[in-house]
């Protein structure tokens, strides 16, 4: 799963069961229509949230133009660790208007994380994975790639240049960091090691 990151400023966690909307509908026409789906609460300070978003399928013709339109409902997963807001961004319109929704439903105010260099040593400090791909850009904006780099040559090379992707193994799941889209991907269909590698990400910040 692909992931943005935004701290979460609020006080209380604010996605309760209760905020769930009765006006809820699937398959609705409103392309904005989106809704609090589900809550659910894992342990101490963990969340699974789960937003419904109503989209449309567009078929068209090259001279005959629009000639169907099929509703359908889509589910955006997203994960509330502490105060770290974990968002599913496998689409960048879904993640803006989801993002857009958070912020006026709850009143919050969501921080998108960048993940700097700082972070990005001290997330692979945690993991002591194998860096399969590492590549940087230096304030002339030249890039260079690096292949099997341990720590400290890492941190070596982080003094002058900048970290703009990382793919790095921790256990047996592969995770990358992308400067350029501002996102993680953490490649694991299995929840209990997603949610362990979210917790450490959530540590190194």
């Amino acid at each position: 799963m692909k992931f943005t990151l935004y701290k979460l400023n609020s006080k209380n966690y604010p996605f309760k069961q209760s905020a769930l909307k009765k006006t809820f509908k699937l398959f609705s026409k409103n392309d904005d229509e989106i809704s609090l789906f589900n809550s659910t609460y894992i342990n101490d300070g963990h969340y699974h949230v789960v937003f419904h978003l109503s989209d449309e399928h567009v078929s068209s013709t090259k001279k005959g133009g629009i000639a169907l339109t099929v509703p359908f409902s889509q589910y955006i997963n997203a994960f509330v660790i502490e105060d770290t807001f974990f968002l599913e961004s496998n689409n960048k319109n879904y993640t803006r208007l989801i993002k857009n929704y958070v912020e006026k439903e709850y009143d919050i105010k969501l921080e998108q994380f960048i993940f700097n260099n700082d972070y990005i040593i001290s997330l692979l400090s945690l993991t002591n994975g194998y860096v399969k791909k590492i590549e940087t850009s230096d304030i002339n904006e030249e890039s260079e790639t690096f292949h099997g780099l341990t720590i400290e040559e890492i941190e070596g090379i982080s003094k002058t240049k900048e970290i703009t992707f990382i793919n790095f193994l921790f256990g047996n799941v592969f995770i990358s960091v992308n400067n350029e889209t501002k996102s993680i991907s953490i490649n694991t269909k299995d929840e209990e090691e997603l949610l362990t590698i979210l917790g450490v990400a959530t540590n190194a910040i």
